[in-house]
C-alpha cells in the first residue's frame, strides 16, 4: 500500500487538524505543540511493504510530542527510526535531549511521552520497528542508552539501509519483509551498544551543557552576562563552553538573546504584570534601554510587546 498527502490540499484552519491525522495513522502518536496560527506546509509519504512500514515527511518548523493520551490511541507498540534528511532536529524522552543532524538517526519510543523540535523544518524518513523485533534487543529496562545514533560508521550502514528499504519495491521484498525488519532491528541495537560505550563521555558533555544553559537562566536579568563570566563560574574555557554549546547547536548570543525573550514574553502575557511597565520588563530580562529590546522582541515574535500584552 501506499500513500501520499499534503496539506496543501486543504484549507489553512485544517492544515495542523490533516497533518495529525496522518502523521497518527502513518507514523506515530504524534500532536502538534499548540502556537501555529499561519499556514503550514507539510507532506508525506507512506511505503507499506508486508510488514515493513516506511513513512517520508517534509514540513515547515514546528514542535510536536507524544502525550499519555495520544499514546493511549497508538495502533501497537514499537519504536519509530528516523533518520534526518536535512535540517536539525530535536528529541526529548527519557530525561534526554538530543540534537540530531542529518544522516543521524533517532530511535523514539512510541509508549513513552516524548517531545521534538524541528526548528528549520522537518525533511525525514521513518521505519516503524515493533516491540517483538526492537524491545528484547535493548536490555532489561526495554530502551536505548541513547536516542540518537550517529550518522557515521554502523549509523551510516544503518541509514543505507533504510534507504533502500523505502526505494526497494514491494514485489521485491516479497516474503522477506520480517526477515528485513529483523535485520534493521539487529543492526540498530548494536549501534545502540556502541553508542552505550562511549556514554559517559556523552553524559559529561551533557551535563557540562545543562550547567550552562542553567548559568545563563540564572543571569537573564543581568544586562552585563557574559560568556567569561559563566565561564569563570563553572572553571571551564570560554573556548570550552562555545565548543559544548555549539555541539548542541547554540551560540552564547543567540541563547542569552532567545531566553531573555521568552521570559520577556511570560510576562506580557501574564496577568501578574499586567500593570508593570514595559520598560520595566525589559529591565528584568537584562536589557539596559526598551527601544532595543522593542527592536530584538518585533524582530523574534512579529509583533510589538505592547500588542503581545493585548493579545493575552
Amino acid at each position: 500500500m501506499n500513500l501520499s498527502w499534503t496539506t496543501a490540499a486543504v484549507e489553512t484552519s485544517s492544515q495542523v487538524s490533516l497533518w495529525r491525522d496522518m502523521t497518527r495513522s502513518c507514523f506515530a502518536p504524534l500532536e502538534m505543540v499548540p502556537d501555529r496560527q499561519r499556514a503550514f506546509r507539510a507532506e508525506g509519504s507512506l511505503a507499506a511493504k508486508g510488514r515493513l512500514r516506511l513513512t517520508r515527511v517534509d514540513a515547515d518548523g514546528h514542535q510536536a510530542r507524544q502525550t499519555r493520551a495520544t499514546i493511549a490511541d497508538a495502533p501497537c507498540p514499537g519504536f519509530s527510526v528516523k533518520m534526518v534528511l536535512e535540517h536539525a532536529m530535536r528529541v526529548q524522552q527519557f530525561g534526554e535531549d538530543v540534537r540530531l543532524d542529518p544522516g543521524d538517526i533517532a530511535l523514539v519510543d512510541v509508549q513513552a511521552p516524548c517531545h521534538l523540535s524541528f526548528p528549520g523544518g522537518a525533511k525525514l524518513v521513518a521505519v516503524f520497528l515493533p516491540d517483538e523485533v526492537m524491545r528484547r534487543r535493548l536490555g532489561p529496562r526495554g530502551r536505548p542508552p541513547s536516542l540518537r545514533i550517529r550518522g557515521d560508521g554502523l549509523g551510516g550502514l544503518i541509514g543505507a539501509y533504510i534507504r533502500g528499504l523505502w526505494h526497494i519495491g514491494a514485489e521485491e521484498v516479497g516474503d522477506m519483509d520480517y526477515a528485513m525488519l529483523d535485520h534493521l532491528g539487529a543492526l540498530i541495537a548494536r549501534a545502540a551498544r556502541d553508542t552505550e560505550a562511549a556514554a559517559p563521555a556523552e553524559m559529561q558533555r551533557r551535563v557540562t551543557c545543562a550547567r550552562i544553559l542553567a548559568e545563563i537562566e540564572a543571569g537573564l536579568g543581568d544586562p552585563e552576562l557574559f560568556a567569561e563570566d559563566v565561564a569563570r563560574r563553572l572553571r571551564i574555557s570560554r573556548s570550552h563552553l562555545y565548543a559544548t554549546l555549539a555541539e548542541n547547536g547554540m551560540t552564547f548570543s543567540g541563547t542569552l538573546r532567545e531566553r531573555r525573550l521568552q521570559m520577556a514574553r511570560r510576562y506580557l502575557t501574564s496577568g501578574r504584570f499586567s500593570e508593570t511597565r514595559v520598560a520595566d520588563i525589559a529591565m528584568r530580562c537584562g536589557y539596559s534601554d526598551a527601544a532595543s529590546f522593542t527592536r530584538a522582541y518585533g524582530k523574534r515574535f512579529g509583533e510589538s510587546p505592547v500588542t503581545s500584552r493585548g493579545s493575552r
